[in-house]
């Protein structure tokens, strides 16, 4: 699938829409943890594509994207990375989905994002109870505390 240049490197991804063509689709951007790659999510694509646009993104590193050694691994330039992304496919309302440090970038990402990409809503998974809804305004004002 997809290659796009950005911010000086290649960033692999898997974009999926077997929605009705004639209605836009809500997007959802679901991102792996390290050590994996977008083919973790490989077993969910006909069960979210039906109905979304899904985007599966390689992390830095990872998969089909390639690591640039002028740019530093920390967690806000992996954020930033998803930013990047973001903006170079012109996504504004997105709903996110990550595993292990997926998750925790989509939140992070999210609380840096919530003004400028409406509607926004992070899930994560909860072994116990299953997929959960997380609220995005309290993550912001545990960040802002």
């Amino acid at each position: 699938m997809p290659d796009i240049e950005i911010s000086g490197y290649t960033t692999h991804y898997e974009d999926h829409d077997f929605s009705t063509p004639w209605i836009k689709s809500e997007v959802v951007l679901i991102q792996h943890g390290f050590g994996r790659n977008a083919n973790f999510w490989f077993q969910w694509v006909p069960k979210i594509a039906n109905d979304f646009r899904l985007i599966r993104r390689d992390l830095r590193g990872h998969g089909g994207t390639t690591d640039p050694e002028n740019l530093p691994w920390s967690f806000d330039r992996l954020v930033d990375d998803m930013r990047d992304f973001c903006d170079a496919l012109n996504l504004e309302a997105i709903h996110l989905i990550g595993e292990s440090t997926g998750g925790m970038l989509s939140v992070g990402f999210a609380c840096q994002s919530a003004s400028k990409r409406d509607p926004l809503s992070a899930r994560k998974r909860d072994p116990l109870s299953g997929w959960r809804k997380l609220d995005v305004r309290h993550s912001l004002a545990l960040r802002a505390a």
